[in-house]
């Protein structure tokens, strides 16, 4: 080992993380490794930073006002799903407000999925070096939240279910 390439061990402490995400983040093609165990040092720590800044997202006052507003309406949503349980459970609502409830928590749970799939991809995506790379982790993901909806059972609409099961 030259003075300019670091062992997984001496990068992770420099970096503040472990070996295994050194590793992993090499494998991904974030880090560079040259031979086995074998590091470039100050190429890596550029790369490093690249990847921290990418993935942590915009820092500035839209990113926040973005997410306080996207918070302000998951806030809404919940309270609106709370008030409609309420009034079912006290008999307030019929059939139809059951189905409407069911279908608020369908698609609430999807939204809330279907937002996080950016922060969840940004950080593997930055690694990526191909868009057949990049589309075939998108398509990925995205098959996985489409999956969660066939589970809603069709007796979830019915007279026998209980809301907020």
């Amino acid at each position: 080992m030259t003075k300019d390439t670091v062992n997984a061990k001496t990068l992770a402490g420099v970096l503040g993380i472990t070996e295994q995400y050194v590793n992993k983040l090499a494998k991904l093609g974030i880090l560079e490794k040259i031979g086995r165990g074998e590091f470039p040092f100050a190429s890596n720590i550029a790369r490093f930073i690249t990847y921290r800044k990418a993935s942590e997202g915009p820092q500035t006052q839209n990113w926040k006002e973005a997410y306080w507003q996207e918070k302000a309406k998951h806030e809404k949503t919940l309270r609106q799903r709370a008030e409609i349980k309420l009034g079912y459970t006290q008999g307030k609502y019929n059939d139809e407000t059951k189905m409407e409830y069911v279908l608020t928590e369908m698609l609430v749970t999807f939204r809330n999925r279907m937002l996080g799939v950016p922060y969840k991809l940004a950080p593997v995506l930055v690694g990526v070096e191909t868009v057949n790379e990049a589309e075939s982790i998108i398509t990925k993901e995205l098959c996985e939240v489409l999956e969660e909806l066939k589970y809603y059972d069709p007796a979830m609409f019915g007279r026998g279910g209980e809301i907020g099961q």
